[in-house]
């Protein structure tokens, strides 16, 4: 199937999705290569870093938020399931759409208020004190997160609405890791 037989809206959210995969694996790999280098330079030379931990500090906050994100879109966030469990067929996929709805509109809040503060933190024009990075840069992170959960909620809320009249699958999903045998069973814990 070429590039050209898939419709937009998967390339876009195709794209989205290697965004926030970048954004988090780079964010790892650059907070990881700081921390060490820091723990070096302290250890080894009596000297650190003094911008290293405000930096490490935003860029967790940018993890932090597109990794929810993430979560979002592949429905992983922490939730309490008793009442979803007793709920069979239509009922479920109702409740499920319910709870889909309210968490969108919650998201979509919480990305105004992101955007607030990006904005008041622009029209200040406050940095940060170590490493001279404009603060609007880390609400940016918070926005932008926000807003891709906002977009990942809506997503699966409208594929759920979508489905509504489909009956269920017996078969894992396509993103429910499965629990595999260990290849030794030889050594049992």
């Amino acid at each position: 199937m070429g590039k050209s037989n898939v419709p937009w809206y998967k390339r876009v959210d195709n794209f989205i999705m290697h965004f926030e995969n970048i954004i988090i694996g780079s964010g790892i790999i650059f907070i990881s290569f700081i921390v060490i280098l820091n723990t070096l330079m302290r250890y080894g030379l009596n000297q650190s870093l003094t911008w290293a931990e405000e930096l490490a500090r935003y860029i967790v906050v940018w993890i932090c938020f597109v990794g929810c994100a993430s979560c979002a879109r592949y429905g992983s966030h922490v939730m309490v399931d008793v009442l979803v469990s007793s709920f069979k067929g239509k009922t479920r996929k109702a409740y499920e759409i319910f709870i889909g709805c309210a968490c969108t509109g919650f998201a979509v809040f919480l990305a105004n208020m992101g955007w607030q503060g990006l904005l008041s933190s622009w029209k200040l024009g406050n940095i940060s004190v170590l490493t001279g990075i404009p603060t609007w840069c880390v609400f940016l992170g918070v926005f932008l997160g926000l807003a891709l959960v906002s977009y990942n909620y809506a997503k699966n809320t409208v594929i759920q609405i979508l489905t509504f009249n489909k009956p269920e699958e017996s078969t894992p999903q396509e993103n429910t890791p499965t629990i595999q045998e260990p290849a030794d069973k030889g050594v049992q814990i």
